[in-house]
């Protein structure tokens, strides 16, 4: 996060504390998408992943006041948002995520371009797929890739959200993407 970005957090944060609402919408703004994204890692149905971001925002916001360093804020609703996904992931609870059409977002203009669709559904398997695979590490290397990895997330924060040392994060980050790319040379051989 860059200066400007974390001076402007802590701003929001403290006026949070005072009463303002406003600036706690300012707040979801800034990190909405990173939440959903790490929720949605977490959970991998779409519903219950924007449900889980929806709650990780409400008891931030019930509990703002608790936090004692304002510069802190990003990584303690990480730790929210991970914990909420965790006790979903508990409960056992069966999601379905319904697969989408997404070829509309490949047709500019309402013009069909049957090229661009089909590069777009192999990218989106691709991702898929590597998805899939990173969902099949253990949590402690999934975890850290999410953070790090796809949500540009420091070391720092992930060492806070995941309560290890900075020493653990880099370790885990790269056993993990070495397991990943273990993984996918695997399935790439097996093609």
């Amino acid at each position: 996060m860059e200066p400007a970005d974390m001076a402007r957090t802590v701003e929001l944060v403290q006026s949070v504390k005072t009463g303002n609402t406003r600036a706690f919408w300012d707040l979801m703004s800034i990190y909405e998408a990173m939440i959903y994204r790490f929720c949605y890692r977490k959970l991998l149905v779409r519903e219950a992943a924007e449900d889980a971001a929806k709650e990780a925002f409400i008891k931030a916001f019930e509990k703002i006041r608790t936090l004692k360093d304002d510069v802190k804020f990003k990584p303690w609703l990480f730790t929210i948002a991970r914990n909420i996904c965790i006790d979903e992931l508990k409960r056992g609870n069966k999601f379905v995520d319904l697969p989408e059409d997404d070829t509309l977002d490949a047709i500019p203009n309402g013009k069909p371009n049957p090229e661009r669709a089909l590069e777009e559904k192999q990218k989106m398997r691709a991702e898929e797929m590597v998805m899939d695979q990173v969902g099949k590490l253990s949590e402690k290397y999934k975890d850290v890739l999410f953070l790090v990895h796809y949500e540009g997330v420091s070391y720092e924060e992930a060492s806070q959200v995941l309560n290890v040392p900075i020493g653990t994060i880099r370790s885990r980050l790269a056993r993990g993407l070495d397991a990943l790319r273990s993984r996918m040379q695997s399935l790439s051989e097996m093609a």
